[in-house]
């Protein structure tokens, strides 16, 4: 369930109004490679499949989608667990550069264990695309359009995939902005 109806209250003038409002949800989920659990996040619970392959990806844990052998979901009574199985030698990789993910902020650099692991660069990304004349602003025109948490709730982050002209393709939502995005990168 990605959102909930809470009984609420509102004052106008010295009057009490009663109200009803949707918030979303937001619950701890674990991510557990091969056995060991590595990090502990809140999220949305949804489309927690693809948050933990986008994350996998974007923190370097597998380097591929198909590096993640088997992934179930499982939900508890104090959370839910994504329980992943990598290839033996990224489960290895792991274990040398795990790194601690608590009072992780948005720059990325919090938790890190020692300024080498900063020495990481990225792939450069070549591509011929070109983005037709409007197209951000087409995409941001339609974005709280595709946002269907946003719209119940007005309180969540989102990250889409959109094509050249700025037609979204694909959208997902989260709490949490990271989450969001490690959503996209997933799906």
């Amino acid at each position: 369930e990605t959102h909930r109806i809470y009984p609420a209250s509102r004052r106008t003038g010295g009057d009490a109004v009663s109200s009803a409002e949707i918030l979303a949800e937001e619950v701890p989920v674990a991510l557990v490679y091969n056995g060991i659990s590595h990090a502990v996040m809140l999220a949305t619970p949804a489309d927690l499949e693809d948050f933990a392959i986008g994350f996998s990806l974007s923190e370097c844990i597998v380097g591929r989608a198909g590096e993640v052998l088997d992934l179930e979901i499982i939900e508890g009574g104090s959370g839910i667990e994504v329980q992943m199985q990598i290839t033996a030698e990224r489960a290895q990789a792991l274990k040398r550069h795990r790194r601690s993910l608590a009072g992780r902020t948005g720059c990325g650099l919090c938790g890190t264990e020692s300024l080498d692991q900063l020495a990481r660069r990225s792939a450069r990304v070549e591509s011929s695309t070109v983005l037709a004349e409007g197209a951000v602003a087409r995409a941001l025109s339609g974005l709280q359009a595709s946002q269907a948490l946003f719209r119940a709730t007005g309180a969540v982050h989102a990250a889409a995939w959109c094509e050249a002209d700025g037609r979204i393709e694909l959208l997902r939502e989260d709490v949490g902005r990271h989450n969001a995005l490690d959503k996209m990168i997933g799906a």
